[in-house]
């Protein structure tokens, strides 16, 4: 056989299984490892990082042809598996979310499966009735003491009469006194002076001077009748001028 002939079956390289595996799954934990060391799960992504290491096909030869030893296929799984599996008890975040970072896709809900023999469907819970609960007896508040029965107010005295007089034509009248208010009844008739007739009532004080405090009655007319409250207490006589026959009460 030629030199030449020898070189080209030299330089033929076989592709196993193996190999292609080797290739992927290196390719696919290395990818994966870093997606998690720079998205919050650096020890998860350290272990995907080895076990893409340990099937990396030039890192496999590298080591081979500077120490001089290599792995078989079986150990190199085996190691690749226990690597795995220790970095995803370090995982944080549920499968479906992991998942959802690596595609870039929203985790989907997985339906929960019915009774065997039928199809899996969702089932959707009914809400729960809220369990009524007794409401706590509330103490009974002591009755209240009855209010003592209130006094009634004493009804106001009775007016007293102080001057009651009739009379015609002008005249002076006795003094009263009253201790507070009072009321002054008058009534007048000019029937037997034939007209109208004037009829005036003025009150003075015990000095002789008329109480401007007290308006005077001054009436005009055949007749009339009226009542006129003070509020004003004191000693006082009341002087009439009229020309007709006339009534006076004072009650205070």
């Amino acid at each position: 056989m030629s030199n030449d002939t020898q070189g080209a079956v030299a330089e033929t390289k076989r592709i196993t299984l193996g190999l292609v595996l080797s290739w992927v799954f290196s390719v696919l934990f290395g990818v994966t490892g870093l997606v998690w060391l720079f998205d919050g799960q650096p020890t998860t992504g350290v272990f995907f990082i080895l076990a893409a290491a340990v099937l990396f096909p030039p890192l496999i030869k590298w080591v081979e042809q500077r120490f001089k030893f290599t792995l078989s296929g079986m150990l190199r799984t085996i190691i690749t598996v226990v690597l795995i599996i220790i970095g995803g008890t370090q995982f944080s975040d549920s499968p479906s979310v992991a998942l959802s970072k690596i595609n870039g896709t929203p985790p989907q809900s997985i339906p929960a499966a019915s009774e065997s023999g039928t199809n899996a469907t969702q089932v959707q819970a009914a809400p729960e009735k809220p369990v009524s609960t007794p409401a706590a007896t509330e103490s009974q508040p002591a009755p209240a003491p009855a209010a003592p029965a209130s006094t009634p107010a004493p009804a106001p005295a009775a007016m007293q009469t102080l001057l009651n007089i009739s009379g015609s034509g002008t005249k002076t009248t006795e003094s009263f006194t009253a201790a507070g208010s009072w009321n002054l009844i008058w009534s007048y008739d000019c029937s037997n002076f034939g007209d109208q007739g004037n009829f005036q009532v003025t009150a003075y004080d015990p000095s002789g001077q008329p109480d401007f405090n007290i308006n005077p009655v001054n009436e005009l007319g055949a007749s009339g009748s009226d009542t006129e409250y003070y509020h004003q207490g004191g000693t006082y006589y009341l002087e009439v001028n009229s020309e007709c026959n006339w009534t006076l009460k004072v009650e205070g």
